[in-house]
Parts: C-alpha cells; structure tokens; sequence
C-alpha cells in the first residue's frame, strides 16, 4: 500500500470513528429518555426547552402528506398543526419518505439523526482542509458530545440537522472551489429550512470576490435561481400566494412596534432580553425595538457582512479563514436579531460553524495544543449553558460567541499574515 492510499484509508477509518460515536451518542440518549425518563420541557426544574413537535407536528405532516388528502401550503379554518407547515418542502419530503417506508412510527427521525451525526464528519472533512487533522478529529469528536446538539436534536428530535447539514457540505465545496456543486447543496439546504437563505447574501460576495469573469457569475447565479424554481415545484406556481405566507408564516404574536412580555413557548426577541433579561433602559430598548421589529436591523448587518466580505479582501483573494468566521458571525447575526425571536435550539445550526471557528483560531495561539482543551472544556460548559439557563437569557450567550468569535477571526488574521500561508484560495 502507497503512502497516499494508507492517509486516504486512515481518514476513512477516522470518519467512520466520528460518524459511529455522534450516532451512537444520540441513540443512547434518545432510548434513555424516551423509553425510561420521558421527555419533560423542563429537565431539572430547569426550563430547558425540551419541545415535542416531533409527535405533534412532524408525525402528523408525514402521515398527511403520504395520504395524498392534505395539501401543504394551505390554510384550514382551524389552528392546528397541518395549517402550521411553515418549511419549505424538502424537510417535507425527507420526513414522509421515511414514513412511507412502513418503518416504526417515529420512523422520520431517522434523518433527523442521521443528518445531525453526519455534521460531525462535515466538520472533520472542513477542519482536515483548513486546519490539522489533529483540530479536525478533536473539533469532530467535541461537536459528537455536544449537548445542544444531543439533547435537541438527537433526543427531541427537532428539525435544523438538514438544513445545517447541507450547508455545511456547501461550505465544504466552496473553499473547494467547486461552485457549481456548492450553490447545488447551498439550494438543497434552503429547501430543507428556508433559514438557509440567511447566507445567500454572503455566499453571493465571496462568488463575486472569488470569480473574475463576471460571465461566470452571472451564470453561477442563473444555475442558483433555476435550481432554486425548480426544487419548489409545483408549489412556486401552483399556490404562490399561500406557498410564500407559509414559509414566512409563524404561529406566534404579530411583530408589534412595543415590547411584549415574553410568553410560555414562545421565541425570545433581542429586545426583550434587553428590556426584561438585563433590565437596559426603557428608551434604548424600545429603539432596538422598532429597528428589530422592522427586518431593518437584520437586513442592515447581513448586508453589512457581505459588504465587508467584498471590501475587505484585494485581488480577488478571499482566504478560507475569512470564510469560516464569516460564515459563523453571519449565522450569529441573522439569529441575534431576528424579529420574530428565537428558541434556544436554534443555536445547534450555529455549533459546527462556531467549533471550527474556535479549533481553527486556537491554531494560531501559542500553547495551541494545550489551549486546545481549555476551549474543548469551554465549549463544553457553553452547551450546557444554553441548555439550563432561562431562555431569556440565551441572545446574551449568543452575543459572547459573536464577540468571542469576531477576536478569533481578527487573531487569526494576524496570525495567518505573520505565517506567510499559502492556504488561501484565488
């Protein structure tokens, strides 16, 4: 055996590894709390989040959809869940296929699962790239055991693991410089969780920083909305009104201009952890408030990354560090101020881009192979964080990360220019 096959056949094996322990991590805790604890929305007398849309809302999708009597994108007279399917439709499809299968009744959490574990060697493949395959195994294997991920998606089974997933494959095959595979993933993604359009605004400025016929990229975005129409049939055409509502759609209060009292399972907005969280003043609340409330925020700094992305950059060089901690502080961003708030599951979208962030920037410090594990145990106190604190408090973990994320990337940066590496991309 050549040296090149035995380092293909050892990532092999290590992926296998990576893939097997965050599988089997998530079957354990799941057989445990759902055949001996139950699943209790709070664990400890702690408010944990701990959601059942899986059986109230995913179950009864799946068993409608395959029955071939409920149109999905339609409104009945009666709040209930089959007028709530607010996705668009391949997350649809992926949970029904399962069920159509004749599997067990919660046979469509399989890809669920699946997906979520499958992260973890999307995460080692990006990490191998960038990085180390020693920050690339640790990174995988702390992403494994991460408890947000285990406790919301391998345990309640809740649906942000294709959607992540996905992308993360994209993000893979655009430092690859692959951009016809990426924008093809990047749609798959979107139509699993229309949150995935999020990162379309960035993902468009490192094409145009990265592309420098503007032919191409005239032609890379045509092949990205002609996918994009065509994952959406029929419904894009069929019921337009009603499809676009849906998706946009959400069964919580109307976004108002004043600040709401936070209510028993309902997403937590940025004002209001401003104004009920750390009691900040009425009038700076109430100002965040009306620019949240509005998408003014969220679209301005979203806007403003991408920007900076085709600014900051000369040459039409765009570094593979640059878009890793872009792509992880856009995440952050678009979540922090979100107008219609957020729970605090929805952070497990965001892990495996703040674990490589984190494991990349560390590769620059020195003692790296020892700060490794002080992050690793950071990290870990930061999952278990989210989970146990009140809800409330979740936008102000999140900002910490945004911070924390932001010196990370201007660190390494430093280091990167110091180094005189040669792992960027043109």
């Amino acid at each position: 055996m050549n040296k090149k096959n035995s380092k293909g056949l050892f990532v092999e094996k290590d992926i296998l590894f990576i893939f097997i322990l965050a599988l089997g991590i998530r079957l354990i805790f799941a057989h445990l709390y759902r055949t001996y604890i139950g699943l209790p929305y709070k664990l400890l007398n702690f408010e944990t989040e701990g959601f059942g849309d899986f059986e109230h809302f995913y179950l009864v999708w799946a068993e409608n959809f395959i029955s071939m009597k409920w149109y999905p994108y339609s409104y009945g007279n009666v709040i209930e869940q089959l007028n709530w399917y607010s996705y668009t439709p391949f997350f649809l499809y992926t949970i029904s296929l399962f069920k159509l299968l004749f599997l067990p009744k919660w046979s469509p959490a399989i890809p669920i699962v699946l997906f979520d574990s499958g992260c973890a060697i999307m995460i080692f493949k990006i990490l191998n790239g960038l990085s180390s395959k020693k920050s690339a195994l640790l990174g995988s294997i702390v992403f494994s055991v991460s408890a947000v991920n285990i406790f919301y998606i391998g345990t309640y089974w809740l649906n942000p693991s294709p959607m992540i997933f996905f992308l993360l494959v994209s993000f893979y095959y655009l430092i690859n410089c692959r951009h016809y595979t990426s924008i093809f993933y990047l749609v798959i993604s979107i139509m699993m969780k229309q949150t995935g359009l999020y990162y379309v605004p960035l993902f468009i400025a490192f094409l145009i920083r990265r592309v420098n016929e503007k032919r191409k990229i005239i032609k890379l975005l045509l092949f990205f909305i002609v996918i994009g129409v065509l994952f959406q049939i029929p419904y894009i055409f069929l019921t337009p009104n009603d499809y676009f509502s849906h998706l946009f759609a959400t069964p919580n209060p109307v976004l108002s201009t004043e600040i709401q009292e936070p209510i028993d399972n309902y997403p937590i907005t940025l004002p209001q952890f401003l104004h009920y969280g750390i009691k900040i003043n009425d009038v700076i609340s109430g100002i965040v408030n009306k620019f949240i409330s509005t998408y003014f925020l969220f679209t301005f700094f979203i806007i403003l990354v991408s920007t900076y992305t085709i600014s900051s950059t000369s040459k039409n060089k765009v570094y593979n560090y640059d878009m890793l901690f872009l792509f992880t502080i856009n995440g952050i961003v678009s979540y922090i101020l979100q107008p219609k708030g957020i729970y605090k599951y929805y952070v497990s979208t965001l892990i495996p881009f703040l674990i490589m962030s984190v494991f990349y920037g560390v590769s620059y410090m020195k003692k790296a192979h020892l700060r490794k594990y002080y992050v690793t145990a950071s990290y870990i106190i930061f999952n278990i964080f989210i989970i146990f604190i009140p809800r409330i408090y979740t936008h102000g973990l999140m900002i910490i990360a945004l911070i924390f994320t932001i010196y990370l990337y201007q660190f390494s940066k430093t280091g990167f220019i110091a180094r005189g590496s040669e792992h960027g991309v043109s």
